[in-house]
């Protein structure tokens, strides 16, 4: 059975369709640089205070054994990412399939699939431990 859910509700187990943003409204209003960084900021706030996250740095070395789930946005979306307990990252798109994706995509400075009109995850990329 496919997974019914976007790709937080895909992040976090809950098959949904879930928001990092208080409204949904919130992604669509044009952000410029100080309201895009505010909404990441609130999505921040929100998620590690409903789930059991930990941000952690960016240069921070992963640990083993440990699921971390990846967050960027795009102009008008947002994007998870999951590194399971074995290493490796799976991400899904919408209504789409999970799919697995290399670490190198994971770790690129912008995230797209290469098609035309698919929005760029292009802001600060943003890591959460997931805590037991």
């Amino acid at each position: 059975m496919k997974f019914q859910g976007n790709c937080m509700g895909y992040a976090f187990g809950i098959e949904d369709w879930l928001r990092p943003f208080r409204k949904w409204t919130t992604m669509y209003v044009a952000p410029s640089s100080k309201n895009r960084l505010q909404r990441v900021k609130e999505s921040i706030q929100t998620l590690t205070s409903t789930y059991n996250l930990k941000r952690v740095r960016v240069n921070t070395k992963l640990k083993e054994n440990t699921k971390y789930i990846f967050y960027r946005e795009a102009e008008y979306d947002f994007h998870f990412i999951v590194r399971t307990e074995k290493g490796h990252f799976y991400h899904k798109r919408g209504a789409t399939s999970i799919s697995r994706i290399s670490a190198k995509d994971v770790w690129a400075n912008v995230w797209h699939s290469g098609k035309h009109n698919d929005p760029h995850y292009n802001s600060r990329l943003i890591i959460f431990e997931v805590l037991q």
